[in-house]
C-alpha cells in the first residue's frame, strides 16, 4: 500500500470521527508519545516555570509529537488569556514547526481558538511547508463563527496566491465534512480557474462520500436537496455516506494488500535460493503489516521444509516480537517456535507474563508446548484455574505436548493430574472442544488415575474427538482391565476409534484372550462389516495371536467361522493351519502334521500358488509316509497330479517319490490319478493329457504294476486319438483360410508350428487335390511345400510327375 493510500485512509477515518461527533468536532487526544519534560495538568493559577518549559518544548528541536504534547499541556494552564497571548507570540514569529504544532492542536481542540490567531494562520497558508499549510487551513476552517472560512474563501479567490496552495486549501477543507465547508466547496464549483473547479468537485465527492461522476451540475442539484436539512439529519446522512466510503476504501485497500502479498510471494518464489535471504529480510523490515506477515509466513514455511534461516533473518524475526501490531507479534512467535529451540522457552514464558492481546497469548501458549520446559507447567496450571475460553483449550494442548516431551517432572505431576480431572469435571458435555482437548492432554500425561475416565469417555454419546483421545489414552496405559470397553469400541462408528481399539486388543491378545475378544476381532474381518483394510488386518493379526495360544480344536472351531470366501478365506485358513502345524512338530505327531500340511497345500492350490503347494504336498507326503499313514498314496497322487497339470513334473520329483522306502502302493497312487486323467480326455485338454500320460509311462514316480502300465498305455491311445481329431480340425481350419487367401501367413505359421502332427490332415487334403479332376496345380504345390516343411526327410514329388507316382509318394509318407 502506498503512503498516499494510507494517507487517504487516515483522512477518511478522521472524517468519520469528526462527523460522528456533531456539528462542532470534539477535541481529540494529542499524540501518545510523551516528551520527557511533559507534565500533567497542575492546579489552577500561573506557573511561570512550567509555562517556560512548555514553550521551550514547543519551540525547541523536538519531534512533532513532542511539540503537540507541549501545546496540549500549555492549553490546560490558567489564566487562559495569558496562554493565548504566548501562543499568539509564537504564531507571529518565524518558528514554522512550532506554528504547525499549535495549528494542529487547535484544529483538534477548536474551543481554544482565538480570533487573534486568524491573521497568523492566513500568513502560514503562504509558507513553503505543506504540513504547515494544511494545519493552518484546518484550524481556520474550525472557527465556530465561520470567520476562518471567510478568510479561506478570500485566500482561494486571491489569484496572487500560488495555485498549488489554493488547491491545497480546498483539499484540506474536504477533510472536515462540516456543512459550512461543504457549502464553500460548492461555491468553488464556479471558480474562474478550471483547476480550482475540478479540485473542488473531487474534494466535494470525498467530503460527502458521494459520486457525481465529474458533473458539477449533479453536485449542485444534490446540494440543493441537502443544504436545508436539520443539523441532526444532515449529520446522519453524512455519517452513513462516509462510513460506507470508509468501508469501501478499506475493502479496496485490503484487496490491494492481498494482491501485493501475492505478487511479493511470487517474486520470492522466483528468486534464486542464494538471493532469498535478502528478499526475506526486506519483507520483515517493511513498514506494512501485510508484508511483514508474509515474511514471517515464508520463514515458517522454510523452517517447516527443514531449512535453516540466516542469522540476520532470525534477528529480524525476533525483533518483531516487540512490534506494536498484535498480528505481527503472534506471527513472530510462531516463527520463533518453528525453530524448535528449547532455549526460547524461558523468553516466551516471560513474554506471556506481560502480553495482554488474546491472539498473541494464544500463540505463546501454543509455542510453549513445543519449546517450553518444566518451568512452564506451573504457569499453565495457574491459568487453568482462571478459565479463559479459547486460551484454556490451548493450555490443555500445551500440557499434553509438554507431557509428550517429558517436561512434566515428578513434583508437578500430581497437580497436573488433579487439575486435568477438575477441568474435565467442570466441563459440560456440550463443550466438545474443551472435552476433547482435556482427554487428549490426559492421554499424553497417561496417569493410571485416568483409566476410568478413558473407559467412560468411550461412550457413544461422547464426541468423536473425545472417544479418539480416550482410546489413545487406554493404549498408552496398556491396562488390559479395559478390555470389555475396547471390545465395544471395535464397532465404533468412527474409523480411528475402531482402528485403535482393534490394534490395542490385538496387542493384548498375545497375552491371551477369551472368546469375547476373539469374536470382536472376527467381527472386523469381513469387508461387509469393516471397510478399512488396516483394521481388518490388525483384527486378523490379533485373532492369530490369540488363537496361537489355543488348542488345535479351538483353532478348528474358529476356522469354521471364517467370514467370506475366496482368496481372503484361503489365506486366513493357511495361517490358522500353520498355527496348528506349529503344535504338531514332534515325532509322535507326524501323521496329523502331514494331514495339516496337505490341507495347507490344497488352500495354496486354490490361491494359484503352485510351487508353494508342491512344497507343502511334498512335506505332507514325507510325514505321512514316515508315519505309515494310509493317506500317503492319496497325497502322493495329489502331488503328482498337481505337478503334471502345471508343467512341474520333473525327473527330480519322480525320483524323490520312487526313493520312498518302503515304496508306495502303485495301484493306490494310480487310482488317485485315474479319474482326473479320464476327465481330461477331451479336446481342450488332450495335448496336456497326452504329455502327462507319456511322462507317467516314461518317467514313472513309482514302479507301476503291470496292470497300471496297460491302463496308462490304453488311456494314452485314447488321448492321442482325441488329440489327432483336434489337430485335424485345426489344420483344416488353417487350410480353409489358405483357400480363401493363399498368402495368409498366420495360417501357414500355424501349420508349421504344429509340425509333424499336421501331417495326416495335410496328406489327406493333398491326396484329394491330386485325385481331383482337374487337379488344382497351385493348391497342390502349396500343400506339397507345407508337407515338405513339416515332414522331415520326405522327398516329395515333382509337379509334373504322373498321378500314380504322386499317390505312391503320399502313401510312403508316415505321420
Amino acid at each position: 500500500m502506498s503512503n498516499g493510500q494510507l494517507r487517504i485512509l487516515g483522512i477518511l477515518l478522521s472524517i468519520s470521527v469528526s462527523v460522528g461527533a456533531g456539528a462542532q468536532p470534539a477535541a481529540s487526544q494529542p499524540a501518545t508519545t510523551q516528551p520527557a519534560v511533559a507534565e500533567s495538568a497542575g492546579p489552577a493559577g500561573t506557573d511561570t516555570e512550567r509555562i517556560e518549559r512548555l514553550i521551550a518544548l514547543i519551540e525547541g528541536q523536538n519531534s512533532p509529537a513532542a511539540r503537540r504534547t507541549g501545546v496540549h499541556e500549555l492549553l490546560l494552564i490558567e489564566p487562559r488569556a495569558q496562554i493565548q497571548t504566548r501562543l499568539l507570540a509564537i504564531l507571529d514569529g518565524a518558528n514554522l514547526p512550532a506554528q504547525t504544532a499549535i495549528a494542529e492542536v487547535l484544529a483538534a481542540e477548536p474551543h481554544h481558538l482565538d480570533p487573534r490567531f486568524v491573521d497568523p494562520f492566513v500568513k502560514i497558508l503562504s509558507s513553503s511547508d505543506e504540513d504547515a499549510r494544511m494545519a493552518a487551513a484546518t484550524a481556520l476552517a474550525m472557527y465556530p463563527d465561520d470567520s476562518g472560512l471567510d478568510r479561506l474563501r478570500a485566500f482561494v479567490a486571491d489569484t496572487e496566491q500560488p495555485l498549488s496552495t489554493r488547491t491545497l486549501v480546498i483539499e484540506t477543507l474536504g477533510r472536515l465534512a462540516r456543512r459550512s465547508t461543504v457549502a464553500l466547496l460548492v461555491e468553488w464549483l464556479d471558480a474562474p480557474e478550471s483547476t480550482l473547479r475540478e479540485c473542488a468537485l473531487a474534494t466535494l465527492e470525498r467530503a460527502t462520500g458521494m459520486s457525481f461522476e465529474g458533473d458539477a451540475d449533479t453536485a449542485r442539484t444534490w446540494w440543493v436537496s441537502e443544504r436545508d436539512l436539520p443539523p441532526a439529519e444532515w449529520q446522519q446522512h453524512q455519517i452513513h455516506r462516509l462510513v460506507a466510503l470508509v468501508r469501501q476504501n478499506r475493502q479496496q485497500l485490503g484487496a490491494l494488500e492481498t494482491r501485493l502479498a501475492k505478487a511479493l510471494r511470487t517474486a520470492y518464489q522466483r528468486t534464486p535460493d542464494a538471493e532469498r535471504p535478502v528478499i526475506l529480510a526486506s519483507y520483515l523490515k517493511d513498514p506494512l503489516t501485510t508484508v511483514q506477515l508474509l515474511g514471517l509466513e515464508l520463514v515458517e514455511a522454510q523452517l517447516a521444509d527443514g531449512k535453516s534461516i540466516p542469522p540476520e533473518v532470525n534477528a529480524s524475526v525476533r525483533g518483531l516480537l516487540s512490534t506494536s501490531e498484535a498480528a505481527v507479534r503472534a506471527a513472530a512467535v510462531r516463527a520463533v517456535v518453528a525453530q524448535r529451540d528449547p532455549a526460547d522457552g524461558d523468553g516466551l514464558l516471560a513474554m506471556l507474563a506481560k502480553e495482554r492481546h488474546a491472539e498473541v497469548r494464544i500463540a505463546l501458549v501454543n509455542g510453549l508446548g513445543y519449546v517450553g520446559n518444566a518451568g512452564a507447567v506451573a504457569p499453565m496450571l495457574d491459568q487453568l484455574e482462571r478459565p479463559d475460553g479459547r486460551l484454556e483449550s490451548e493450555i490443555l494442548t500445551t500440557l499434553g505436548r509438554l507431557a509428550e516431551r517429558e517436561q512434566i517432572d515428578a513434583a508437578s505431576r500430581p497437580r497436573v493430574v488433579q487439575t486435568l480431572l477438575k477441568v474435565l469435571d467442570r466441563c459440560p458435555a456440550g463443550e466438545i472442544v474443551k472435552r476433547e482437548r482435556t482427554l487428549w492432554a490426559m492421554s499424553r500425561v497417561a496417569d493410571p488415575q485416568f483409566l476410568p475416565v478413558f473407559v467412560a469417555a468411550l461412550d457413544a454419546r461422547e464426541s468423536v474427538g473425545v472417544r479418539q483421545a480416550a482410546v489413545r489414552g487406554l493404549a498408552v496405559l496398556d491396562d488390559a482391565s479395559a478390555t470389555a470397553a475396547l471390545v465395544t469400541a471395535t464397532a465404533d462408528p468412527d474409523v480411528l476409534v475402531r482402528r485403535q481399539a482393534v490394534e490395542l486388543l490385538a496387542r493384548w491378545a498375545a497375552k491371551g484372550a477369551d472368546d469375547g475378544v476373539v469374536q470382536a476381532l472376527f467381527g472386523r474381518l469381513a469387508t461387509s462389516q469393516e471397510s478399512d483394510e488396516a483394521i481388518r488386518q490388525s483384527a486378523w493379526d490379533g485373532a492369530c495371536r490369540a488363537l496361537g495360544r489355543r488348542p488345535i480344536q479351538d483353532i478348528e472351531r474358529w476356522m469354521a467361522q471364517l467370514p467370506e470366501d475366496g482368496a481372503s478365506r484361503a489365506r486366513r485358513a493357511i495361517q490358522l493351519l500353520e498355527l496348528e502345524a506349529q503344535q504338531l512338530k514332534t515325532p509322535e505327531t507326524r501323521a496329523p502334521l502331514g494331514l495339516v500340511q496337505a490341507r495347507i497345500a490344497r488352500q495354496q492350490v486354490d490361491l494359484g500358488e503352485i510351487d508353494a503347494a508342491l512344497t507343502s504336498f511334498d512335506g505332507a507326503l514325507l510325514n505321512l509316509h514316515q508315519a505309515g499313514a494310509t493317506e500317503a498314496p492319496a497325497v502322493a497322487a495329489e502331488l503328482i497330479r498337481l505337478a503334471l497339470l502345471n508343467g512341474r513334473y520333473t525327473d527330480v520329483l519322480a525320483e524323490g517319490i520312487r526313493a520312498l522306502n518302503p515304496p508306495l502302493n502303485g495301484q493306490a497312487v494310480w487310482d488317485g490319478l485315474r479319474e482326473t486323467l479320464e476327465q481330461r480326455l477331451v479336446p481342450e485338454h488332450a495335448e496336456q493329457t497326452v504329455a502327462a500320460l507319456v511322462l507317467l509311462h516314461d518317467v514313472p514316480p513309482i514302479a507301476w504294476p503291470e496292470g497300471v502300465v496297460r491302463s496308462i498305455e490304453e488311456m494314452t491311445g485314447k488321448a492321442v486319438a482325441v488329440l489327432a481329431e483336434v489337430d485335424a480340425r485345426r489344420v483344416n481350419e488353417w487350410l480353409a483360410a489358405l483357400d480363401a487367401n493363399p498368402e495368409d501367413q498366420a495360417a501357414k505359421d500355424g501349420i508349421v508350428a504344429l509340425g509333424v502332427r499336421s501331417v495326416p490332415a495335410l496328406r489327406e487334403r493333398l491326396r484329394a487335390i491330386v485325385t481331383a479332376e482337374p487337379p488344382d496345380a497351385a493348391a497342390e504345390r502349396r500343400l506339397h511345400d507345407l508337407l515338405k516343411q513339416v515332414a522331415s526327410g520326405w522327398l516329395g514329388f515333382a509337379a509334373d510327375a504322373p498321378r500314380e507316382d504322386k499317390l505312391k509318394a503320399l502313401d510312403a509318407l508316415n505321420g
